[in-house]
């Protein structure tokens, strides 16, 4: 990747403007000074590829305050489940001694803590409460008590680039590394994936590239 800085003496305006050139492919966009520049003035990577940021979270099917009945936020686990009932007190709402009915099981707290039905279930529950004044989390989890994974996919621009190269090994062998990155303007974490050309690939490593304290972009390797 190339990081060049060109100094440009307008004539027209009389102002030196700081361009920008980033990596393949170089943009203008708004000038850096206060006058107007025909060049423009700061130039970033283009993001010309569509992908998908993967993220990984428990299955929640609700998290909010009581009601007598609940309204279910969350969507339905693709494989049988069972539900982890979570309560606690929060300012103004801590009234965390009463029941909890999952379809036909009663799930009876006499303190803030944490329950899981015995049933396996097949379809979004009715859940209704009682006696309860407070924050309730409602988990899908599997039958063995597992927690459900729930991908969420988040759609963003990315510059993609296969990369390649050669060592001798230990016993002498030359041997051949690939491998993959992807520059985005938008975060992402070790452990989540990007979706592109449909494929799904788990991002190793996460690098940013600043200037001036902020971020430009960020740089996932795959």
């Amino acid at each position: 990747m190339t990081l060049r800085y060109v100094l440009v003496d307008d004539a027209d305006d009389g102002t030196t403007d700081l361009d920008l050139e980033l990596g393949p492919t170089y943009v203008p966009t708004a000038a850096i000074s206060s006058g107007s520049s025909s060049r423009g003035g700061f130039g970033l990577l283009n993001f010309p590829e569509d992908a998908y940021i993967l993220t990984y979270g428990n299955h929640e099917l609700y998290d909010d305050a009581t009601a007598a009945t609940l309204t279910l936020t969350g969507s339905l686990p693709s494989v049988s489940f069972r539900c982890k009932v979570t309560i606690s007190a929060v300012t103004g709402h801590a009234d965390v001694a009463g029941s909890v009915v999952v379809g036909s099981e009663t799930l009876t707290f006499a303190a803030a803590g944490t329950k899981t039905t015995t049933s396996a279930l097949s379809a979004l529950p009715v859940i209704t409460t009682s006696g309860l004044d407070c924050n309730i989390l409602i988990d899908a989890v599997t039958t063995g008590g597992a927690p459900i994974q729930a991908e969420t996919a988040t759609a963003t621009k990315i510059h993609f680039e296969n990369t390649a190269s050669g060592y001798f090994n230990a016993q002498g062998q030359w041997t051949v590394y690939s491998g993959s990155y992807a520059m985005c303007r938008d975060a992402a974490a070790v452990g989540d994936k990007l979706r592109y050309d449909g494929a799904d690939l788990p991002i190793k490593k996460v690098d940013a590239l600043k200037m001036f304290r902020r971020i430009l972009y960020y740089i996932f390797y795959l």
